[in-house]
């Protein structure tokens, strides 16, 4: 999992309470620089879009096909500001094809997880008993 690696999505998860599958992108740090850490980010951006836009996320998910889609942008290192300005990314073929894009630090992912599902605030080996 890693920016650079363009050829397929990280994760697919879908949103606790939400009727919405997030494409998650990890961003582990593996880019350093930051103009080549945001033109990483804009090429998996792009075959995220590409992933959607193809059919080939309702062929593999099926299940989900009728779920609005996002993309999140998890970073281990904080985002570069430009990262931060990402909002959306727009399929320029099909100009009402918008996918959201969320870009934030791992830290912010984890608290945001778990203010939407409070089970998960439980240590793992207690949901064993």
């Amino acid at each position: 999992m890693s920016l650079a690696k363009t050829d397929s999505v990280d994760i697919v998860a879908v949103l606790p309470g939400k009727e919405t599958v997030a494409l998650i992108a990890c961003d582990g740090g593996e880019v350093p620089q930051d103009l080549e850490r945001e033109q990483a980010l804009q090429k998996k951006l792009i075959a995220y879009l590409d992933f959607v836009v193809s059919g080939q996320f309702n062929r593999t998910y099926p299940e989900h096909a009728a779920r609005k889609v996002v993309i999140q942008v998890v970073c281990v290192n904080p985002p570069t500001e430009g990262m931060r300005k990402v909002q959306g990314i727009r399929d320029h073929d099909r100009p009402e094809i918008f996918i959201p894009v969320e870009v934030q630090t791992d830290r912010e992912y984890r608290a945001a997880m778990t203010q939407s599902n409070p089970a998960r605030r439980k240590p793992w080996w207690r949901l064993w008993k």
